[in-house]
């Protein structure tokens, strides 16, 4: 996925930027969604015919710029379309909390005045209800190509493309909007930071519901070029399973769920967390008309218990160095990378196996 257009062009960033960057990108893999123990790839190109499909559907229901689309559903390929088509079309996307009811979701999104509620409960009752809202199921969802989709709106800045509800942790939930402006500044600032790249696997073992996860944790990681792992549901067990087959290279969380994470570790070592850290030291010294480097005491260094005691690397590692870099892989972080400075043949790229 190396060298694909980036989707987040300073003040150009938009839902239908976005999903034409997606079609251009053909079998690069978006969504890696666990299933069942095994990994199902969606790529680029199918994810945004999905979307596609999505908008066709919505256009068919009489949804148009400005009108509420609600969604109540868990994380999904599917999702993603849903929201990317209400994108493509203008309309204001509202995501539901999967943990609330069937009827709880009709509730609230009749209370948005939403023309459609997208659900992925097959045995709901689809169609028509007496308060206008028209209920789709997200596996009925067909693909289309771009050409045969509506016309991407022309959208403004100032434009609501998304509500969002409050958690209610301090009190009764509130919805509020968020514009084109506002999402569209988020996803350039974080994509032009660098932190992720299409060499990246994302996991995101988050609710899209809110607006972190579906911002940073899904119009980011796409527009950045880079695949999207979801584990099949966000309990414990299916996110360790994702970490196991989609081997991610970044993780996208928050406080409380890096802090589950360290305590599973600590509990599963007993109590006791042993972090190895590793350190390059060589013997360097500088004259007015030159500059002496190495000695056998340099080297590679690792310790297990916080620095209080150091063992010396020497397989595989010349006795006589000067200086070295050193870097771990973060796709294997057992995996060193060191650059010596040794006489003749010695010196080099090491790696240890």
């Amino acid at each position: 996925m190396t060298g694909l257009v980036n989707a987040a062009t300073p003040g150009r960033w938009s839902p239908a930027s976005l999903l034409e960057m997606l079609a251009r990108q053909g079998d690069a893999p978006a969504i890696i969604a666990v299933q069942d123990g095994r990994l199902e790839t969606m790529s680029a190109s199918s994810l945004a015919c999905l979307a596609f499909g999505a908008a066709n559907a919505l256009t068919d229901a009489g949804v148009g710029r400005g009108d509420v689309v609600s969604i109540h559903a868990a994380n999904g390929a599917a999702w993603v379309a849903a929201g990317l088509g209400c994108g493509w079309i203008g309309a204001i996307f509202a995501p539901l909390d999967v943990a609330i009811s069937h009827e709880e979701a009709l509730e609230i999104s009749s209370s948005l005045s939403a023309k459609v509620l997208f659900t992925d409960e097959i045995e709901v009752k689809t169609g028509k209800l007496e308060c206008d809202l028209l209920v789709r199921c997200l596996d009925d969802l067909k693909p289309s190509v771009q050409a045969d989709a509506p016309p991407s709106a022309p959208l403004e800045p100032k434009d609501p493309i998304a509500i969002f509800r409050t958690s209610g942790t301090t009190g009764q939930p509130k919805k509020f909007h968020l514009t084109l402006e506002n999402i569209g500044f988020s996803v350039e600032a974080t994509v032009s930071a660098g932190l992720i790249s299409p060499q990246d696997r994302v996991l995101m073992p988050l609710p899209m519901h809110h607006i972190f996860p579906w911002v940073v944790g899904v119009l980011v990681v796409l527009s950045a070029g880079t695949a999207l792992i979801l584990p099949q549901s966000l309990t414990g067990p299916d996110m360790a399973e994702a970490l196991r087959l989609g081997r991610p290279t970044v993780l996208v969380g928050v406080p409380k769920l890096f802090e589950t994470i360290l305590g599973a570790i600590l509990s599963s070592a007993g109590g006791v967390l042993r972090l190895a850290l590793y350190a390059a030291m060589w013997t360097v010294e500088r004259k007015p008309w030159a500059i002496y480097s190495g000695s056998a005491e340099g080297g590679v260094f690792k310790t297990v218990d916080g620095g209080e005691n150091w063992e010396k690397l020497t397989v595989g590692i010349p006795d006589f160095t000067g200086r070295i870099g050193l870097a771990m892989s973060p796709v294997q972080p057992e995996r060193l990378y060191v650059l010596v400075e040794a006489e003749g043949d010695l010196r080099g790229l090491y790696r240890s196996e």
